[in-house]
């Protein structure tokens, strides 16, 4: 288990991912009267390439054609 604490700035930092039961067991040991309860918990992750969601579709994508309607020719010959 990797963990950063900073002391000045009362925060902790995981540089992996770590089970919920084995973290609180380890601030346990490191802060015996839960001084840990006023840290902060960092996890740092870095994303290079976000999927970022600027507008989301509206419902139909494509409507149909309404049966009234003629089918479109563009090579009409007289």
């Amino acid at each position: 288990m990797k963990i950063q604490i900073d002391t000045t700035a009362k925060t902790i930092k995981l540089d992996e991912f770590v089970q919920m039961n084995d973290l609180i067991a380890e601030l346990e040991k490191l802060f015996p009267n839960g001084e840990w309860k006023e840290y902060q918990l960092i996890h740092d992750v870095n994303w290079t390439y976000p999927i970022i969601i600027k507008e989301y579709p509206i419902y139909p994508v494509n409507p149909p054609l309404q049966p009234c309607y003629p089918p479109l020719n563009p090579w009409i010959t007289y």
